[in-house]
């Protein structure tokens, strides 16, 4: 006997449970409506007063009395319509049924019911009115009832979901009767007079037709509510209790919860009808969001919806506090609104060719028509009828019904989509087994206690075992392997249990060999059989980059001469030192060191010498400083070292020792013998120490009062000392440069740029400034320094860019010749937040082409504020300007910043090329930053080139341009007094 897959009974037997509660309602639906049909249409004893045999008066202010009404009958006026709606009304309604019986009908004594045929009115009065058979006296009031759905249950004349009041009548009498209403909700007041038994068989077929609709309603409630529980799907839940909250809005309009839930509670009858409203509309948004998909196909509209659902919610709260008269108006409001929205995503799902709008859309067509017709009804816009206030009923069980085949349907197309992503899933189980085990990452599994349970090739080869079967033997676990720490193991699992995934996880590892390698694990935790919990993950080995980056990070922060680290990370350093110092519990000192007679050195024994002895100075400073300092070369012959919690008395005691070790050093090259000294300068990190920058240029200026007062000296910073007179001496000097600048005492000068590999078309050179101070001319070494400490330089490269500027417009032919012209700026210009504002200005109120102009940054200015310097840059060259790296190679950490800065040209710092036939080292750097200038797309430019043979070199290199005195000396551009055009 042939097997078959279980989908298509299991789909048999879902879509006949769906379709046979759609059958069952759709034959008692039928059977109902002839059923009320027929008790309408039978001749039963009793008839309906029509709205045309009333006489009606409106008390807005509520103050007439009943016997104030009865004397005012002459000014009551004849009612037009034929049912009494007069829709949401605050005044008092008098009704004045002049005629209630034909008297001449009347043979005996009997007993009539008059019903008011809408159970949700708040008050109503019923007086009977008696005077005999074609006499004009005045009435006689014969009985007076007062009920309302404000009052309990069980004070009502007749037990009955409407208001009946029964009337005893006698033969020739005429009888009429005075109703008073006053309610908070719609004013309809449909009235029936009936014999005993045409009452009874009415009450039956009522009862008949409201079990029946709340029947229908709740065996869909139910259906809905096991199919959620069978499947899962939060369609049929929310369905279910929304047909629920239908279902009590059913009792409520037809009385039945008045007379059978709460027959007690006032506040449940005014409140209940509205409550049980608002929350059928919140499951009903609930309903559509989740049955249409909305997450999937329309994410604002879905969120638009929940929103919905909370808002019916509120609604819902705010029944419970606020009047009845404004609660049943929004509820009203909110019966049509709420509907329309969910019908109009409908419309626009099935405009959109979504399926399963197709009968929601059906289904809510009728609703919504059904609504409305409600709705007008409740406003007195249409006359109250059997189709104006059964219309929302009817559409219901209609949208009830197709919603039902739509959601049967629903789950055909369910499990159609399930069979065929099942069918796909075996399809692609082998390919997915194939990249499984060839993937070169290793994947694999674990469960809660590391233990391994699935494995591919390329962990295997990782673990160094060649089955999975070996590596559980000799691994039960992957603790001590993957990671292998434990601490870290603990770590790693505590993490993936507490956030259910770590991604790209570095961790150092262990094979079975025991070889140590450096893997990066992606991880997260999924549901092994059992219901335990397991992990699943992949393990690259990343031995060799982690071992590159180490490289790069060692030589980012390290001297590569002494191995000490450089001065980018001894700044970190002592930027902590003086933090903690702010505190006032700490106290430090920092030493600034320079070799004395070290270019003797250098000359007479070359490079290689001075590059040893600075390597076994290295070593002696370490032996005599704590652990706990810090010692780093700045570059040349300058050191530095931090003394952490040391005061400024040790501080010198360490010093002098460091003196005199320098002193008592011979070094010894080839067969001859040196001796050097050291200067240095000491500063006490304390609670004064404000910045980093006031710390260094302290502990400089100390350093080199040592030189000036004779060398070999250690001098600690006082206020009182020579350096002060020094910075006096900037200060003044400082002060002249901002005069000169207001005065334009400054002057331009440029050293030619020549081109190595290729000719260029056109000038090109750098712009050199100097300060005209009286009679003599500074170079920017005599008063730069003093403008970077005291912020003027960004003046001075402001002045530069615009009078420059301003000669190239002055000049079109020097601009028309002009290929290249380099301007330097520093790092306090390019954090200026207004600079590049400025700039932009200038290129536009002068016509310089952008192409024209290459602004050239020190390394070190570059590297201050990294962040500011890759902004500005990429913000500018868009414009087509150029940037170069000026001074590059005077820190190894120079290459771990390449990558992040987007300039067009390195300028190799001159203390490489100058001696670069005399010290291998330079010229292997010169080589170096060559080639990786090169790899990324940029040129090179060599300074100092002062001699032929150097130029030759660097051509021979590969480097694109020279700049140096053999090239070219600086010659005067322009100055405040004139202009002079360079050579072309």
């Amino acid at each position: 006997m042939p097997r078959h897959s279980s989908a298509p009974r299991l789909r048999f037997q879902w879509s006949h449970l769906c379709r046979l509660p759609v059958a069952a309602v759709l034959f008692v639906a039928v059977v109902l409506c002839i059923q009320l049909a027929e008790a309408e249409s039978d001749s039963q004893p009793g008839r309906v007063l029509e709205g045309t045999d009333l006489l009606h008066l409106e008390d807005a202010a509520g103050l007439l009395s009943k016997a104030e009404a009865l004397d005012q009958l002459d000014t009551f006026k004849p009612y037009t319509r034929r049912t009494v709606n007069l829709g949401f009304s605050d005044a008092v309604h008098w009704l004045f049924i002049p005629q209630l019986l034909e008297f001449h009908t009347l043979k005996e004594q009997a007993t009539y019911y008059l019903e008011v045929g809408y159970s949700l009115l708040d008050h109503v009065d019923a007086v009977v009115l008696t005077r005999p058979a074609g006499s004009e006296q005045p009435f006689d009031q014969a009985a007076h009832f007062h009920t309302g759905d404000r009052e309990i249950f069980a004070q009502r004349p007749v037990p009955h979901p409407n208001f009946i009041f029964p009337i005893d009548v006698l033969p020739d009498t005429e009888y009429a009767v005075l109703l008073r209403i006053k309610t908070d909700s719609a004013v309809q007041v449909p009235l029936n007079l009936w014999t005993p038994a045409g009452f009874s068989e009415n009450t039956f077929d009522q009862a008949v037709f409201s079990g029946g609709l709340i029947g229908i309603i709740a065996i869909m409630a139910l259906t809905n509510l096991l199919l959620y529980l069978s499947v899962g799907d939060r369609s049929y839940l929310y369905f279910a209790m929304c047909m629920s909250g239908y279902a009590i809005v059913q009792a409520c309009t037809l009385g039945l919860a008045f007379q059978y839930i709460w027959p007690a509670s006032i506040f449940l009858q005014e409140k209940g009808l509205m409550l049980a409203a608002n929350f059928t509309l919140a499951s009903l948004a609930l309903f559509t969001r989740e049955f249409l998909g909305l997450e999937s196909f329309a994410p604002r509209a879905a969120s638009i919806f929940r929103l919905l659902a909370a808002a019916n919610i509120l609604i819902c709260v705010l029944v419970l506090v606020l009047p009845y008269s404004a609660a049943i108006k929004i509820t009203t409001l909110n019966v049509g609104v709420s509907p329309f929205l969910n019908y109009c995503i409908g419309v626009w799902l099935l405009i959109q060719g979504h399926k399963s709008a197709r009968l929601y859309v059906s289904a809510f067509s009728v609703f919504i028509v059904s609504a409305v017709i409600f709705i007008l009804s409740k406003f007195g816009l249409v006359d109250r009828s059997l189709f104006s206030e059964y219309s929302v009923h009817f559409g219901a069980i209609t949208a009830v019904s197709l919603m039902s085949f739509a959601l049967a349907d629903r789950i055909r197309l369910e499990r159609k989509l399930k069979e065929e992503a099942q069918d796909a899933a075996i399809r692609h189980l082998d390919s997915y087994r194939t990249i499984y085990e060839h993937s070169l990452e290793g994947l694999f599994q674990l469960d809660e206690n590391g233990t391994l349970l699935v494995c591919n090739s390329a962990f295997l080869k990782l673990m160094g075992a060649h089955s999975k079967a070996e590596l559980a033997t000799l691994a039960p676990t992957m603790k001590n392997l993957v990671p292998e720490s434990a601490v870290e193991f603990r770590l790693l699992y505590k993490r993936l249990k507490n956030h259910g995934q770590v991604i790209g996880y570095e961790t150092s590892c262990r094979d079975l060999l025991g070889n140590q390698f450096w893997g990066t694990l992606n991880m997260h935790t999924v549901q092994l059989p059992g219901e335990r919990m397991g992990y699943e993950g992949s393990l690259i080995d990343i031995t060799d980059r982690r071992r590159h980056q180490d490289q790069l990070k060692y030589y980012a922060e390290h001297d590569a001469l002494t191995g000490l680290i450089n001065r980018l990370v001894f700044e970190k350093q002592v930027q902590g030192a003086i933090e903690t110092a702010a505190t006032g519990d700490h106290e430090h000192a920092m030493l600034f060191m320079d070799l004395d007679q070290f270019k003797i050195v250098n000359d007479t024994g070359g490079h290689s010498a001075g590059d040893e002895l600075l390597r076994l100075l290295a070593s002696e400073f370490s032996t005599i400083v704590k652990d706990t300092d810090t010692i780093a070369r700045f570059g040349g012959d300058e050191f530095a070292i931090l003394l952490n919690d040391c005061d400024l008395d040790e501080a010198k005691k360490v010093g002098d020792r460091l003196r005199e070790a320098v002193a008592d050093f011979k070094f010894a090259w080839q067969g001859k013998t040196f001796s050097i000294g050291v200067s240095i300068g000491i500063v006490a990190i304390t609670q004064e120490i404000a910045t980093l920058e006031n710390l260094f240029s302290l502990a400089d200026t100390a350093c080199y009062a040592a030189k000036d007062a004779g060398r070999n000296r250690v001098v600690v910073h006082s206020d009182a000392s020579h350096a002060v007179r020094i910075r006096q001496g900037e200060m003044i000097l400082v002060g002249e440069l901002r005069n000169a600048i207001k005065a334009d005492q400054l002057r331009l000068f440029t050293q030619p740029i020549q081109a190595l590999q290729r000719q260029r078309k056109g000038a090109a050179y750098e712009l050199l400034v100097r300060f005209e101070a009286g009679d003599q001319t500074l170079l920017p070494g005599a008063f730069l320094p003093a403008a970077e400490r005291f912020n003027v330089i960004n003046l001075i490269d402001r002045w530069v860019i615009e009078h420059y500027f301003d000669f190239l417009k002055q000049n079109p032919r020097a601009l028309e010749t002009l290929s290249q012209a380099n301007i330097n700026l520093s790092a306090q210009t390019i954090g200026s937040q207004d600079f590049q504002q400025f700039l932009t200005a200038m290129f536009k109120r002068y016509e310089i082409p952008e192409n024209k102009i290459c602004f050239e940054i020190t390394e070190s200015a570059a590297v201050a504020s990294l962040t500011d310097t890759k902004h500005f840059l990429m913000s500018m060259r868009r414009n087509g300007l150029k940037f170069a790296l000026d001074d590059f190679g005077s820190g190894f950490s120079s290459y771990s910043y390449l990558k992040s800065l987007p300039v067009d040209l390195l300028k190799i710092d001159g203390s490489f090329v100058r001696d670069v036939f005399e010290d291998p080292v330079d010229l292997a750097m010169v080589k170096s930053i060559t080639e990786i200038a090169h790899l990324t797309g940029m040129g090179v430019c060599a300074e100092y080139v002062e001699s032929k043979a150097v130029l030759e070199l660097m051509t021979h290199l590969g480097v694109d341009y020279a700049q140096g005195f053999y090239i070219g000396e600086p010659e005067v551009l322009f100055s405040g007094s004139g202009q002079q055009r360079p050579e072309q």
